[in-house]
Parts: structure tokens; sequence; C-alpha cells
């Protein structure tokens, strides 16, 4: 004798029954089930998308490079007089030269000299950031021009005056209208401007020992105008009196060929420079570092999130557990 069980649609037909007779308690399931799968895939969303972002400012600054920026020395940060002076610290041409002729693995090096001005162009006026450098520039920064042209090697040994504008201050300055062959005013000078960059991903500070960079708002010229028509020196005046400060490069930006050459180029580079300085006016940023270093901290984070993800779940399925241990317990007593 075959006795067959209930049939699938019988089982369907009474889970449903079921389901719409305890419909808070159902509720209240699948209310657990949403909460806790939506918890574990939004925390991982989110700690792997701020994961690669992160990954991204870094990778952005170049594995293969060096960066090494001025500081001000701690003892000349405070003002211990009323007098006029001149702060004179940071990295010194003979620095670049140094650098270049010295460091077999260098492939590219690149000299930089930054300052904050006012652009002008007729009655319309931009606070940017001037950065005097070479061709070189565009491409260790991966800057691509939207119209027109970077800086060539001619603009450098002619000291021409040339402008390549971000393109925040393009459309801030110019609106619609094309800049190309217009001229802009900057420290008394007339520039002309022969192109206008392409949008560029700004930076975030990295490590402490970079700031946030937008290229957008930047103006490049070739650093011989700058070392010509600018100069060394930024002359701050407040109530009456003044200082001024004295920087030859602002940051010299380093390029090997290959990641292996990194570490030994940084290791070489910390003596060379000690050994001509008597204070601490520099620091050298290393992005491989930052880079491995992020991706450890990343890693510790997304270990964190899926504990706290899973926890979300469990937390879940103890409520669901209790439900369904309810309902056995009721049809036990019906039986």
């Amino acid at each position: 004798m075959v006795v067959s069980g209930p049939s699938l649609m019988l089982i369907l037909r009474l889970s449903l029954k079921s389901l719409l007779l305890h419909k808070l308690r159902s509720g209240l399931a699948m209310l657990g089930i949403v909460i806790g799968t939506g918890a574990v895939i939004s925390l991982l969303t989110i700690g792997a998308g701020s994961r690669q972002e992160a990954l991204d400012q870094i990778k952005r600054l170049g594995a293969t490079n060096i960066i090494i920026r001025s500081a001000k020395p701690p003892e000349e940060t405070a003002d211990t007089t009323r007098q006029a002076r001149i702060l004179k610290y940071g990295l010194t041409w003979d620095d670049f030269r140094r650098i270049s002729e010295t460091i077999p693995t260098i492939w590219r090096v690149l000299p930089l000299r930054a300052f904050r001005y006012e652009i002008r162009y007729r009655d319309k006026r931009f606070d940017g950031r001037v950065v005097g450098t070479t061709p070189v520039y565009a491409e260790i920064n991966k800057l691509q021009p939207l119209r027109g042209r970077f800086l060539s090697d001619r603009d450098v040994t002619m000291i021409d005056n040339v402008a390549v504008l971000g393109l925040t201050v393009a459309q801030e300055l110019f609106g619609y209208e094309d800049p190309v062959g217009k001229a802009i005013k900057l420290n008394n000078h007339y520039y002309r401007v022969i192109g206008v960059m392409a949008f560029r991903t700004p930076t975030a500070g990295a490590g402490g020992s970079l700031a946030a960079e937008d290229f957008n708002k930047d103006v490049y010229i070739p650093i011989s105008t700058c070392r010509a028509r600018i100069g060394e020196r930024i002359i701050n005046r407040r109530s009456g009196q003044f200082t001024a400060e004295e920087i030859e490069l602002s940051q010299i930006t380093l390029s090997v060929r290959d990641t292996s050459e990194v570490r030994p180029t940084a290791e070489i580079l910390g003596p060379l420079l000690a050994k001509y300085h008597t204070s601490p006016d520099y620091v050298i940023t290393v992005p491989l570092d930052l880079l491995e270093d992020a991706e450890r901290t990343a890693l510790l984070w997304a270990v964190f999130l899926g504990v706290v993800a899973g926890i979300a779940l469990l937390v879940g399925g103890i409520g669901i557990a209790n439900i369904m241990l309810a309902t056995v317990m009721e049809r036990t007593r019906e039986i």
C-alpha cells in the first residue's frame, strides 16, 4: 500500500493561508531578512567604494614618483619679532641639479614653483594658483589639453609670456568665449593664453604630507618666465609691517622607470638633501608607500565592515528563528 504525501499546490496554499492569518508575524520575519541582507550588501559596497576611491587618489600621484616639497621649518613658524624679516627656506635650484646629476635611477625630474595670485581678464578676477613648471608636468600629472596646447621646451627657453589655463579658471574668466589667443594679467604682466586643459579629478591630501590639489584652478607658465617675472620672494603686508619668504622651488617631482627602483632612490635622496639642509625645510613623500598603507587600511576596514554586517545579519536571523519557533510551538499545541 503506497501512501502519497500532500501535493506541492496544497503545501503552497497552506503556507499562504498561514502567512495571511499572521500578517504582523510574517511582515516582521520578512523585515528581518530584508534588513539583515541589506546591511550586509550596503556595508560591503560602501567599504569597497571607499577603498577604491582612496586607492585611486593615491595612484593619481604616480606609483613610480617621489615628491619633495618645501616646508617651513618649525622654528620659523612663529613670528618672534615685529621687525621686517626675510625667511629663506625650502628646495633650491642647486638641489635640483644635484638630484638630476647624482642619482642614476632617475628617469625624469620636474621642478615646480607655485604661488597664489589673482588672475585677471578685463573686469573679471579669479583667485587661483600660478604654477611655474616645464612641459614634463602635463605628462607626469596626466593632464590633457582641451583646446590649444601645453607648455613647450621653446616656451621655457625663450622665457615667453604664455599661459595655460585650468578648466575652472577658463570658465570663470571667459565663460563661453574661447580663451586661446587672449591675454590675462598676472602680477602686472600680461600672458598670452596658448591652451586650456581638460577636466582633471582633484587629488585629496595624502597622509598629511601632501595638500589637496585642484588642477582645474591652476594657471601654468614656463618656470623660466616665473623666475624672471615673478621672482622667488613673496611679500606679505600686515598692519603696516611686512614679512617676506624666499623659496626657489616649491616642489621637485622625480620619476623612475619601475616601482622596484622607488625605494632605493628614496634611500639615496634622503641623505643627499640632509647634507645640504641644516633645518628640516622639506618633506619627501613616496606615493608607493602611501598606496601600500592605504591597501592595508582598506583591508582592515573591509574585515571590520564584514563583521558588522555579519552581526546585523545574525541579529535578523535570531529574530526570524524566534518567530518560527513561536509558530511551531503554536501548531504543536493545536495538534
